[in-house]
């Protein structure tokens, strides 16, 4: 399975305005004080900028602190003071974004837009929240748009990767991620996502590279490490494999998916017994990951534990019943147990699923 990270860094905002920056005036109309016929008449208007600016800075400093709902109310206040003020919405629409109002963020992006047209981050904030929604068209639309706006910003283009590996259109992906290199060559997930595509395309020693060079960009990637380890598992150098899964664990100690990648490498390495290990050190970190509990199975299977590799297909049916390779490996078992119609019955259950394999093994209930 091919991990694909998104980007992680947030748009920056487009910045506090200190209220030291903006002079603001008042109109006195006399002079001599203590008269009671004086009247010192306020600039409404300043007083009025000066509150907006207050409730913005608020909700700026809210949402630096992860308190996205305050964050929301001050930019309402700000924006009920000041119905122009852009900024507010970007900022509104990335606090919407954050609570997953990604509806509301859509609306609060294009209101920017309608504000100040061509706003290219407003644009791929916009295109960010569709993908988030599942809309991926008009997701791309963005993408695309914010890239013709500013072709120097290598986010944009990386994120239109991004989705387009997630329509599996691999080598366009790649296209992207290279441009995005171009941009900035040390871009970390930019590299890990290119070596990613050329691992679907089947250019193991492509995604070696860029995997080792995305660990080199950043080496506290956990997800870099555990996808160079996939990447020498399928070319079968198990051992250099489990360093790098390790490597990974080592970031990241509940890396559960890590750990199960291991013991996938150890189990091909014949080493079932530590496979095994860690298959259940990635279920202690997941209960519910239910391809650990096959992969256990079948380690189980390799030891003749038949029962040990029962029970844990029928925890991993239990959670997951259209998991097609827990119904093929328990019915492995029943035939190891010499229970032929169970066996059938779970291979057939199998084929049903859409696991080709489970068919050679059907042919045997004809007999």
């Amino acid at each position: 399975m091919c991990n694909i990270f998104t980007m992680r860094n947030k748009i920056l905002f487009l910045g506090i305005l200190a209220g030291s920056q903006i002079l603001f005036t008042r109109v006195v109309t006399a002079q001599t004080e203590g008269d009671p016929n004086i009247v010192v008449v306020k600039d409404s208007a300043a007083e009025t900028e000066t509150m907006a600016i207050t409730a913005y800075n608020e909700g700026v400093k809210a949402f630096e602190g992860g308190r996205y709902t305050m964050a929301i109310s001050f930019f309402d206040k700000t924006i009920k003071l000041k119905p122009t003020f852009e900024k507010a919405y970007f900022n509104r629409g990335k606090a919407r974004a954050e609570s997953k109002l990604y509806k509301e963020a859509i609306a609060d992006y294009s209101k920017v837009l309608e504000l100040t047209p061509g706003n290219d981050m407003a644009t791929f904030s916009r295109g960010e929240a569709y993908l988030a929604m599942g809309n991926k068209d008009e997701a791309l639309k963005d993408f695309n748009t914010a890239v013709l706006l500013n072709g120097e910003e290598p986010r944009y283009v990386y994120q239109r990767g991004v989705l387009k590996f997630e329509n599996t259109d691999y080598k366009s992906a790649s296209n992207d991620f290279t441009a995005a290199l171009a941009l900035n060559p040390k871009y970390a997930y930019a590299l890990n996502d290119r070596g990613s595509c050329k691992r679907q395309m089947n250019d193991l020693d492509g995604a070696v590279t860029d995997y080792t060079a995305a660990i080199k960009a950043d080496p506290k990637l956990a997800f870099a490490y555990n996808n160079l380890g996939s990447a020498l598992r399928l070319k079968g150098k198990y051992n250099e494999s489990i360093v790098e899964y390790g490597n990974a664990i080592r970031l990241k100690a509940d890396y559960f998916v890590a750990f199960n990648n291991r013991g996938s490498a150890k189990y091909e390495n014949g080493d079932f017994d530590g496979a095994i290990k860690d298959f259940s050190e990635a279920l202690k970190q997941n209960p519910k990951y239910a391809f650990a509990l096959v992969n256990r199975a079948a380690a189980k299977h390799k030891l003749k534990d038949f029962k040990g590799c029962i029970d844990d297909c029928n925890k991993a049916i239990e959670l997951d019943p259209t998991n097609g390779s827990a119904f093929l490996n328990r019915g492995i078992a029943y035939e190891s147990l010499r229970d032929k119609s169970k066996a059938c019955k779970d291979w057939d259950r199998a084929s049903t699923l859409g696991l080709k394999n489970a068919k050679q093994y059907l042919n045997e209930c004809s007999k």
